[in-house]
Order: C-alpha cells, then structure tokens, then sequence
C-alpha cells in the first residue's frame, strides 16, 4: 500500500504512477533514483510512466472530467478545503520529503507548506466565482448572454525549484473550474507531486480527475501538444522548451500557459540602500 509516512531514517522506498485514483506501477516497469541533491544519496525509487500509462492517465481524465463539471461548486469546494486541512496535517512528512527530495532548507519548507495551504483554499473559494456575462442586443425581445464552460483535460508540466507551490496552482484552479488534470512532474522532485494524488483522494476528489505521471521527456514527446482530448497545457520551465510547445500547441489549436525561464530584472533608484537592494536580489532569486 502507499502511504506519505515517511522515517526520518534513511530508508529508500518505492513510489508508483498516480492514475484513476490508484497508485500504479510502470507498465514498462522503468524504475529510478530519485536523488537527495545535498548528499546524492538515493531519497526513493520512483516509477516512470511508458506510453501506455500515459494514455491511460489521459483516458482517466477524459472520463472523469465530463461528471466532475456537473459537480456543484459547494462539493469542489468541500474537497479543495479538506485538500487544505490534510495537507496541513502531514506538514512534518511533507516538510521531510521536500528537504530530502528538493534540497530546500527549512524555511523554505515552511513557506512552501503555507503557500501550498493558500492556494487550496483560494481555489475553494474559485469554485463559486465561475461567472458569465449578459450584452445588450439590438433585436427587440432578445436576450444576449455568454456562459462559461470547464475547459476539460488540462495537461501540466512543473518545474523542480517550487515544486509544490507550482503544481498545485497549475491542477487545484483548473479542478475548481471543472476541468480534470494530468500532471507531469519534474524528473528531480518526483516524488513532492505523486503526494498530491494521496492527499486529494483522501479529500474526495473522484477517480481521474488528478493525475500525476513523472515520465523522461523522450517517452512523454509532442503527447500532450497532439493528443486531441487534452485543451490546454500549462508549463512551467525553460523558455526554448516553452516556445516548442507553444509552436506545436498552436498546431492543434490548444491553449497554453508558459512561466519560462530567465531572472526578472530589477531597477535600483539612484536613492536606494545599494546593500538593501542587493541582499533583496539575492533573496528572490536564490531562496
């Protein structure tokens, strides 16, 4: 059985395929090392996902997606604010797997934690704000007005540097929207997404609706770009792999949303504390 316990002691364990609400194995039985950065020492053995589980993953979130739009928005909701509570809850497992996975130290840790917590709460909140428009119209008697639809499956790839933080907006949105997800994790932090599937189980989220397949990108390819059940890609990463999902997204008339790459700039006023301005730089891009 999986489970999130985690010991303290170093103990290497094993962690499947997240899909259809079950943890699965490698259908091509491809097993690696999940590496602790500050030691290199193995942290876990994860599974990776071949074509098929990806296809499988995806047909998950065909079928789970169209009974979770018809889901009322107080039953998303319920399931994102119990996704808050447990996560929460296995804050010391958690904080564990993102040191040893992740490297981050423990500050870092706690604000991800917290971070995390918010932003599965405010999704909760989303549930309820999913909202139209009327329009005047010119013709006599007729009423103009648009609504909006979930989206379907959304496709997410997440970055190793936050990677709770990062996952989590890109899925408990498009959840509180309607739209079901399948989320492929950075092949260095495996491990800190494939919690999500255990967490939102335990929540309620139906069968489907989440699912998390870390894969080599070689065996994932152009699947998310062409595969005709999936609307849109959300990417977080570099920006010459964002313009090539971008390029072959457009193909196929998908949507997309890319965070890539590069340090923001910052402008320092002629009367600023040169040693306030350059501490805070230092912060924001190495936390």
């Amino acid at each position: 059985n999986h489970t999130l316990k985690f010991s303290k002691e170093n103990i290497v364990k094993e962690y499947k395929l997240y899909i259809d609400g079950k943890y699965v194995s490698s259908s091509a039985g491809t097993i690696v090392d999940s590496i602790n950065p500050a030691d290199g020492s193995v942290f876990a053995k994860v599974h990776m996902a071949s074509k098929e589980n990806i296809e499988l993953a995806i047909a998950s979130a065909y079928r789970a997606q169209k009974l979770w739009a018809k889901t009322t928005p107080r039953e998303k909701e319920a399931v994102l604010l119990r996704a808050a509570e447990i996560f929460e809850k296995r804050a010391d497992d958690i904080r564990d797997i993102l040191m040893r996975e992740s490297g981050s130290t423990i500050a870092k840790c706690n604000f991800e934690i917290s971070v995390v917590s918010d932003i599965f709460r405010v999704a909760a909140g989303e549930a309820r704000r999913v909202t139209g428009q009327t329009f005047v119209s010119n013709d006599d008697g007729v009423f103009s007005y648009a609504i909006r639809r979930p989206l379907g499956v959304i496709a997410g790839i997440s970055p190793f540097n936050a990677p709770m933080i990062l996952s989590s907006k890109k899925f408990a949105f498009a959840i509180a929207a309607g739209n079901s997800f399948v989320l492929k994790p950075s092949s260095n932090t495996p491990v800190c997404d494939l919690v999500f599937g255990e967490i939102l189980q335990e929540a309620g989220l139906p069968a489907g609706v989440l699912n998390i397949v870390p894969c080599s990108k070689e065996v994932l390819g152009e699947t998310f770009q062409e595969d005709k059940r999936i609307s849109m890609i959300t990417f977080t990463r570099s920006t010459q792999v964002g313009r090539h999902i971008a390029q072959s997204a457009a193909k196929n008339m998908k949507k997309c949303t890319l965070e890539l790459g590069g340090k923001s700039p910052v402008l320092v006023l002629e009367d600023a504390g040169i040693n306030y301005a350059v501490n805070t730089a230092f912060f924001g891009i190495f936390m």
